[in-house]
């Protein structure tokens, strides 16, 4: 039997840090099948643990009068950043600055990312893929090599 929902999920190209909260109005049998429909839909983020910020069942009236709106809205009417630059007024009143759980994990993967590339630049051609082991196989190296630069 068919559902309602109304999904609120974190929409991207606003900014970095940013994000937009798009309303979607989706049928579906269940909660959760509503939620990974919305997270394949364009615009919203893909990288992003808590995308789905909340799920309600809503009766046909809500969601006929939602989906119009739906259609209506300024955000999802535009087709490049030009168009999104000329509606800004209308958007940014939905926009919502990033929460520090997402600030916090960017900021560890960037730190990821910066070490992975070190260990990258000290081999030769391959490379390596997995840094964490790589030390973990070469720490007794690193001492050496360490004990070495002291010694002179």
């Amino acid at each position: 039997m068919a559902k309602y929902f109304e999904v609120i999920a974190k929409c991207g190209h606003v900014g970095r840090n940013y994000y937009y909260e798009g309303h979607f109005f989706v049928v579906s049998t269940s909660a959760s099948k509503a939620a990974k429909r919305v997270k394949n839909f364009p615009r919203v983020k893909k990288n992003h643990k808590d995308v789905i910020l909340s799920i309600k069942e809503i009766t046909y009236r809500e969601y006929k009068v939602g989906f119009e709106n739906f259609c209506s809205e300024p955000y999802f009417m535009c087709k490049n950043k030009q168009q999104q630059k000329m509606m800004w007024e209308n958007i940014s009143p939905m926009v919502r600055e990033e929460t520090q759980r997402q600030n916090d994990y960017r900021k560890r993967k960037r730190h990821y990312n910066r070490q992975k590339r070190y260990y990258e630049k000290k081999t030769t051609r391959k490379g390596i893929r997995n840094p964490y082991k790589w030390t973990k196989y070469n720490f007794n190296i690193k001492i050496f090599e360490e004990e070495l630069r002291y010694c002179g």
